[in-house]
């Protein structure tokens, strides 16, 4: 009864390998011609994209962003929010004229908060929201993350700055 037994699992682990011999030998067509696995392996992978040489120097930024020209006569500022940082960490605006803040979430859900402006915006995971608003005083004004994102989340902080 044992010898059978051992009998039966060598069989079934040759017809196994056999099997995977098979498989692995095998070529498949691609686009027409018989140019094998390789090539529909190329097809799957696309090349991976090209990263800077120190990702983290472009996450902490302390000048103020650049404000460039936008439609209706905002001051438009881009912000980046992500675990666990803001970017940029400086705004300058002047105070009076119309602001138009395009905060984008880079990986999960945050909340951008302007109290003095009335502004606590909940943003989605790997999407932007729009918040427009006019700054009526001028000063400096802390912006910050008011959703708990990770234990890192109450150092995300900034500056609006409102100038004259």
């Amino acid at each position: 009864m044992r010898k059978t037994m051992i009998v039966r699992m060598i069989a079934m682990a040759a017809v196994l390998a056999i099997l995977f011999l098979l498989v692995s030998c095998k070529k498949e067509e691609v686009s027409g011609d018989k140019t094998g696995i390789v090539e529909a392996i190329k097809d799957v992978n696309p090349p991976m994209p090209s990263f800077p040489d120190n990702p983290f120097e472009a996450l902490h930024v302390k000048e103020p962003a650049i404000l460039p020209s936008a439609p209706e006569d905002y001051q438009f500022v881009s912000v980046r929010m992500f675990r666990f940082g803001i970017d940029p960490e400086v705004i300058e605006v002047k105070k009076g004229e119309k602001v138009k803040l395009v905060v984008t979430s880079a990986d999960v859900g945050h909340g951008f908060a302007l109290p003095e402006f009335g502004i606590n915006q909940p943003i989605p995971p790997e999407e932007s929201v729009e918040i427009t608003f006019v700054p009526d005083i001028s000063g400096e004004f802390e912006y910050f993350e008011s959703v708990y994102c990770g234990k890192g989340w109450k150092e995300m902080k900034g500056r609006l700055i409102v100038k004259e």
